[in-house]
């Protein structure tokens, strides 16, 4: 009898000594995985902030560049006579970079144009602006930008500056109207040689000037 309950309490004591040592073992494999994630964590977490060191200094280098093209710009005009002081222009795009937008060429449109006819279909004059997505704007948007264009425009007449027609445009005028519509509206910037935002001159210039500027309600400096 004696020796039975020696060799169960040989036994008990093996299983809890297994028992522990599973436990001590899970416990210690538990903690190297909480160690890793966070040293890992921790290394993540230093590549981050590097980063957003790198854009922060990236994005005042750029500020400073476009405070000192701008004084270039302005010292330009003046230096010009040109009243009016023309922000920078945007970068031109890539075609390669957009491969779902439509009509990069005037040329694009023109076919597209000449395809609708002979299927008898009418298609808006300003259908040509649309998105990355290849996407016609919307009502709204062209309403905006036409309004922004005739506020452009009101500036170049009360500085006499307002050319009869557009392709009588001067250089100036032209280039402070140009740079100031890309910039507020970038889907005009999709295409070739600027030629959207200088077609959206080219169709609503002459309600203006037969709107507007023919009532007498602008004043010239």
């Amino acid at each position: 009898m004696q020796a039975g309950n020696e060799a169960y309490m040989h036994l008990f004591t093996k299983k809890l000594q297994l028992e522990v040592e599973t436990k001590v073992e899970s416990a210690s494999k538990e903690c190297v995985f909480h160690f890793s994630t966070a040293y890992m964590l921790k290394i993540y977490l230093s590549r981050l902030i590097n980063e957003l060191q790198t854009v922060i200094r990236e994005l005042t280098q750029n500020r400073s560049s476009y405070r000192e093209v701008n004084q270039d710009v302005k010292a330009e005009s003046e230096s010009s006579g040109f009243p009016l002081i023309s922000p920078p222009a945007p970068p031109l795009l890539d075609e390669e970079d957009y491969p779902h937008t439509r009509f990069w060429t005037v040329q694009e449109w023109q076919r597209f144009l000449n395809d609708q006819m002979d299927y008898g279909k009418s298609i808006g004059k300003l259908g040509f602006i649309c998105d990355e997505d290849g996407n016609t704007v919307s009502k709204d948007r062209i309403k905006k930008m036409t309004e922004t264009a005739k506020r452009l425009w009101s500036d170049l007449y009360r500085h006499r500056y307002d050319p009869d027609t557009w392709r009588c445009v001067t250089m100036c005028a032209d280039e402070y109207y140009t740079n100031n519509m890309c910039i507020a509206f970038p889907e005009l910037s999709l295409c070739a040689d600027n030629w959207k935002v200088q077609a959206l001159a080219t169709i609503r210039y002459p309600d203006w000037t037969n709107g507007l500027r023919s009532t007498g309600r602008l004043t010239r400096t």
